[in-house]
């Protein structure tokens, strides 16, 4: 029998485009009758069944991992496999309200914005940022709500603000990714 089929090359962790927020992922997968496995140029030697287990070293952003397989006879397979790093928080800017705002207790308060993050998202990933804005008064409790961002990632929610709460309060406004990196 001749051979002219490289080894079978498949990854069974992370899937294929993963969002992680670490620097290192351990690739673990198969590699059919692999003789030799170079995962990104390194050597990974291939166990019982061409199974193998890798710690891949990760930058920031989207990361080809470059699995390459031969067996035996010299035929090759290759196998580009993406992961994603995610370390950054969102980025928030603020349209409403500016600073120093003056508003009558009873009233309510607009906070509006756009969101956006580092990363596009592969199909089947994590949605990306949420917006939380707590508001605390000078006296009583904080009220705190959330947004969701639409598509472009503008977002705008309204607070109520207290009667009998004269005096300044603060506006805290965050915006947290799916990894929870916090802006």
């Amino acid at each position: 029998r001749i051979d002219r089929q490289g080894p079978v090359l498949s990854v069974s962790a992370p899937p294929a485009g993963a969002l992680v927020s670490t620097s290192s992922v351990t690739v673990a997968g198969s590699a059919g009758d692999a003789t030799i496995l170079t995962i990104n140029g390194v050597p990974v030697p291939p166990g019982a069944g061409g199974a193998f287990s890798a710690t891949v070293l990760l930058a920031e952003g989207t990361n080809p991992v470059s699995l390459v397989a031969r067996d035996a006879a010299g035929n090759q397979s290759t196998l580009t496999h993406p992961i994603v790093v995610d370390s950054l928080p969102p980025v928030l800017t603020l349209s409403s309200p500016v600073s120093g705002t003056c508003l009558a207790a009873g009233s309510s308060l607009e906070v509006a914005g756009r969101v956006s993050d580092a990363h596009p998202r592969m199909p089947g990933a994590p949605d990306g940022p949420s917006v939380s804005a707590t508001l605390t008064p000078p006296v009583g409790s904080p009220t705190t709500l959330t947004a969701t961002p639409d598509a472009s990632g503008a977002f705008s929610s309204t607070l109520p603000l207290a009667e009998g709460n004269d005096g300044a309060a603060t506006l805290l406004v965050t915006a947290t990714d799916a990894l929870g990196n916090v802006a």
